[in-house]
């Protein structure tokens, strides 16, 4: 097992940042639980053989943010009856919504964060993730009546940038679950020592079964902070501030991969197993 990290490449065969996702139809656009409206899409990117926790046919994320505002009525309703009221899809925009109830996405995950805000990524199949950008919603489809801003930037971010995977080297947290507090550390600390106390046999037993947070005492010793702020799948994370209590099998990324808004100095990351999601701004 390895950990990745997610580079700007010119030449990138790996996925890109902004503009549209590919394999879907117009649809299954991810849409917000409480405008109707269509989510931001962020990013596409292949994921890593070891981190296809949904199963090896399903190679590349699409991940998508809710930028809405303001609620738009019977919206949240029409998504808890999983349809729209019939005498309603005379209306454009309540047409495109039940189109999209209709013909969801299978692989679609959605989640809310820690302060109820909408996110979702849809797993993609190589056919998907290889074929044409999707063709986007139309934007004239919101209903007259609602009082809300048609928001235009669910496209992503206009100038697109291509995405490579590159393996880490010299990760020593590969493959461990994310831990703030890990126990060596307390142990540590109850105890009144310091790594500089321990033995190299002690030092080498930590490293080989406990997460090292890149923060730590021992973490700052084994250099971990070269792996800051890098968008990547495993490995050492870079949150804002603490880890999350995540899977090996985890993504992380910061508003540098296309624009989300996570505070204006923010981190996130998604559990791919256990489809949870955490953010923190610094």
């Amino acid at each position: 097992m390895n950990a990745y990290d997610i580079l700007n490449s010119p030449r990138g065969k790996d996925g890109w940042h902004g503009g549209m996702p590919p394999g879907i139809k117009s649809a299954q656009w991810c849409r917000s639980r409480v405008s109707g409206l269509p989510m931001k899409h962020l990013f596409t990117v292949r994921v890593p053989e070891e981190y296809r926790a949904k199963g090896e046919n399903l190679v590349a994320l699409s991940v998508f943010q809710d930028l809405t505002e303001k609620s738009v009525p019977g919206v949240a309703e029409s998504f808890a009856r999983k349809k729209v009221s019939a005498k309603l899809l005379s209306i454009p925009f309540w047409k495109n919504l039940s189109d999209y109830l209709e013909q969801r996405h299978k692989q679609e995950v959605f989640v809310k964060d820690g302060v109820r805000n909408g996110w979702a990524w849809i797993w993609l199949t190589e056919k998907e993730f290889t074929a044409p950008a999707c063709e986007p919603p139309a934007l004239d489809m919101l209903d007259a009546r609602a009082k809300i801003e048609i928001r235009k930037d669910f496209l992503g971010e206009p100038k697109i940038k291509k995405l490579k995977l590159s393996p880490r080297k010299g990760d020593v947290n590969v493959g461990k679950k994310l831990i703030e507090f890990p126990k060596w550390e307390t142990a540590l600390a109850v105890k009144n020592r310091k790594v500089s106390d321990l033995s190299q046999e002690e030092i080498k037993k930590i490293v080989e079964k406990e997460y090292i947070p890149m923060h730590s005492e021992l973490g700052k010793e084994l250099k971990l902070e070269r792996f800051w702020s890098h968008a990547h799948f495993g490995g050492t994370a870079s949150p804002a501030q603490g880890e999350p209590p995540f899977s090996p099998i985890y993504l992380e990324f910061d508003e540098s991969l296309g624009n989300p808004n996570l505070g204006g100095d923010g981190a996130c990351q998604i559990d791919l197993l256990k489809n949870k999601l955490s953010w923190a701004c610094g």
